[in-house]
């Protein structure tokens, strides 16, 4: 075996998830735990949460820590990026994720080798001029020539639905385009959260939001299959030429210079590493990892309206079968006028009557409504449990909740049996593989979209796309009332908004655009942000026609008026 197989070896063992509180408090964040691990000549017991420790030995930690320093070099620097650190071993690099505890001590580390990491860095600036400075708070960093990069015109980081739409509409504008996914397949939320309707988006019978999400939304039908919709996005994006499809592939580091970005490292599905540089990047990460990682501000959550950070419940879809439709149908029919609730093809929302009695185990949950989606064979898909306390960009987050809703799921079935017509037989078939998020950054652009914005319908001069959808916000907290009413709203987005004040080089088409919490609660929706990526993939594909970038663009109306004309022309709606 060899050396860098046995230190990849000796790293799997690491892997582990604790937590834990108690002891003396620390006062360091990850990246300092980090750099303190690596540069130490001894490694103190009291650094860990002492839980963790009676999962992994000290003396474990320090024999890998050892081998790391014996077979890879001194560890030089430690670097953050997308939640995820690299620590620099002379030519190599190690990928690590840490968590702290409340006392400052370590409760959560994961480390993994990454071979291919070799000659990753020079402390130098890309292009001819030798010493150009990086922006604030950031290193300028450029892969050595031997870290293979490709480059394209336009990239899309994330293959959500508004990276779906993002990919195609440049690809259509004639432009070269490269779409990265970590997952193997793509539609994220979509088809990873199992969200399987589409937010009722209409007026009069007709799609408010056109272009590419009517298109797509047309084939697979308001309520529809998952694992269909992974086909039909694959193959939309697989038979468009200009495209480079490269899934289980993801971004772990931005490449910056002079406050522009110019593209990013990846890892391949084959643990390679790889630099991919664009003359546009459009953030289409439903978190938007990138531009958080290029240092554009941001809020979390609630954040801005003062107090705390907290976010919008996440929710694990779990999907039943043996349902009686007939009855389940007759049961909301009959709900209809005294509760929020209805029946549209083939979606059903709901149940409040009886789902008012249900008390869960543990109180970060709730469930007291439904929506069920059903699928052609008749199974469904149900969209209720709420899991509050959830950060969807922290994944011991992720796992601990997850964790929480896989425990309560068969007591509501077992509650549906016993309480709702129509599910006297249903079963559990199988959870989502993901979990639900609907909210985590909300970045800060050249225009933050408002509440007001939203309610009064504004029409904005450089406006992308036309959305409409109630002002959706979940309890931050059990027992919270949104303070708006359900009612549709009809409103546009500005460019402005896809484009975060810093860098440049960069578009933002996903739930974490610009807008105040409130407002995202509106805009979040799938076909929204499927019309905000069409709108960045048109402006990319200008952006790059022009040779200026996004900040440019928007500033000179001539152009913004083209991009509005090339949007209609391909059927986007930008009209209320």
């Amino acid at each position: 075996m060899g050396s860098k197989r046995r230190v990849i070896t000796a790293l799997v063992a690491l892997i582990m998830a604790s937590s834990g509180n108690a002891g003396i408090a620390q006062a360091l964040t990850p990246q300092a735990a980090l750099e303190r691990l690596c540069l130490a000549e001894e490694i103190a017991a009291d650094w860990f949460d002492p839980v963790f420790l009676n999962l992994v030995p000290l003396e474990q930690i320090e024999r890998i820590f050892g081998e790391l320093t014996s077979k890879l070099g001194t560890c030089q620097r430690v670097e953050l990026s997308n939640e995820e650190y690299l620590l620099v071993f002379g030519d190599s690099v190690v990928l690590a994720q840490v968590t702290l505890g409340g006392d400052g001590r370590i409760s959560n580390l994961e480390l993994r080798l990454c071979p291919s990491c070799t000659s990753l860095w020079l402390e130098q600036p890309m292009g001819p001029e030798p010493n150009r400075a990086a922006p604030p708070g950031h290193r300028v960093s450029t892969p050595r020539p031997s870290l293979r990069t490709i480059k394209t015109e336009v990239l899309i980081v994330g293959g959500s639905p508004a990276g779906v739409a993002a990919a195609l509409a440049a690809a259509r504008e004639g432009r070269r385009v490269i779409l990265l996914e970590p997952r193997p397949f793509l539609g994220t939320v979509l088809t990873g959260a199992m969200l399987n309707v589409f937010d009722l988006n209409h007026r009069n019978g007709l799609s408010v939001v056109r272009g590419i999400y009517e298109q797509i939304s047309t084939e697979l039908g308001l309520a529809f299959d998952p694992r269909r919709a992974r086909e039909v996005l694959l193959r939309r994006v697989s038979t468009e030429p200009r495209i480079r499809l490269m899934l289980k592939t993801r971004s772990v580091r931005v490449i910056l210079e002079d406050g522009k970005l110019l593209g990013v490292l990846a890892e391949g599905a084959d643990g390679r590493m790889f630099a991919v540089r664009a003359q546009v990047t459009v953030d289409a990460t439903e978190d938007g990892d990138v531009a958080a990682a290029a240092g554009a501000r941001y809020t979390m959550g609630r954040e801005e309206a003062g107090g705390d950070r907290k976010m919008q419940p996440a929710t694990l879809l779990f999907r039943v079968s043996a349902v009686h439709w007939p009855k389940v149908v007759a049961l909301i029919q009959g709900e209809e006028g005294r509760y929020r609730s209805g029946v549209y093809l083939g979606y059903l929302w709901g149940f409040n009557s009886q789902l008012k009695y249900y008390r869960p185990q543990d109180p970060r949950l709730e469930f007291d409504a439904m929506n069920v989606g059903r699928l052609p064979d008749g199974s469904a898909w149900i969209n209720g449990l709420r899991i509050f306390e959830v950060d969807g960009t922290n994944q011991q987050s992720l796992r601990q909740a997850r964790a929480l809703a896989e425990r309560e799921i068969p007591r509501i079935v077992q509650f549906l049996r016993r309480s709702v017509p129509g599910f006297a037989n249903a079963y559990l078939v199988e959870t989502a593989p993901e979990l639900y998020v609907r909210e985590t950054r909300h970045i800060w652009g050249l225009y933050r979209l408002t509440a007001r914005d939203v309610l009064d319908g504004r029409v904005f001069w450089d406006r992308i796309t036309v959305a409409s959808y109630p002002i959706d916000l979940h309890p931050y907290v059990p027992g919270w009332v949104n303070p708006y009413h359900p009612r549709q709203r009809v409103y546009t987005i500005p460019l402005r908004a896809l484009i975060p004040e810093r860098p440049d080089g960069l578009l933002v088409a996903s739930r974490a655009f610009s807008a105040t919490y409130q407002a995202a609660g509106s805009a979040r929706v799938v076909p929204v942000v499927m019309a905000l990526g069409e709108g960045a993939g048109v402006a990319a594909a200008l952006a790059v026609e022009r040779r200026i970038g996004p900040h440019r663009l928007v500033q000179n109306r001539i152009q913004v008026t083209e991009l509005q004309q090339r949007l209609r022309a391909r059927g986007a709606s930008l009209d209320p």
